[in-house]
């Protein structure tokens, strides 16, 4: 398809955008990415008999164009904004700037204090636990060592009840005994 002919309406305010129509054989298409014009010019020929019938018609900016909404295709329908409707554009979009600035601020400060809380708490469970697992160890270590010293005193016992009872030959061949059973009760020490 060949485009045939683009035209813009000749009586538009030189600080507005035109629109620009394309006619494709007898199909009329606007390209919607330009700003929001009247025009009270008739349309060329086209195939929309109804956009012919009126003299004032409007064209919209796509949807889908960045930084457009309805608040500005109004203004753009009254040609350039004057100074002073600037300036307060200009003062309510930093005010909303500002305000969203200082909530992001007041955001970030409650969450820096609840983490500094929630740190405090797990520092001081921390500690509990640390004293608690000392405390542990040192119950171990009294059990350990109450461990050993009954079975030292258990076999010094026995031993003394063994040389009570035999003769002199057979204490002599138990005492043999004994010393390859402290070999093996040593090795039991490493164990506990």
């Amino acid at each position: 398809m060949a485009i045939s002919s683009i035209t813009s309406p000749p009586n538009i305010h030189a600080a507005s955008v035109s629109p620009t129509l394309v006619s494709h054989q007898t199909d009329c298409y606007y390209f919607d990415h330009r700003p929001l014009v009247s025009t009270s010019t008739p349309l060329p020929e086209c195939g929309d008999k109804h956009l012919q019938k009126k003299k004032n018609v409007r064209f919209y900016e796509s949807s889908s164009h960045p930084g457009s909404s309805g608040d500005e295709n109004s203004a753009s329908t009254t040609g350039p904004l004057s100074l002073q409707e600037r300036r307060i554009r200009n003062k309510t979009a930093s005010a909303k700037y500002r305000a969203k600035k200082n909530q992001q601020y007041y955001e970030m400060r409650s969450m820096i204090l609840s983490l500094t809380k929630e740190n405090d708490v797990l520092s001081r469970q921390f500690e509990q636990m640390k004293s608690e697992n000392r405390h542990l160890k040192s119950e171990c270590d009294k059990l350990r060592s109450k461990m050993i010293a009954t079975r030292m005193l258990k076999k010094m016992l026995d031993d003394q009840q063994r040389k009570n009872k035999c003769g002199p030959l057979e204490c002599v061949s138990m005492e043999m005994d004994d010393g390859a059973r402290e070999d093996s009760d040593h090795d039991d020490h490493y164990l506990i």
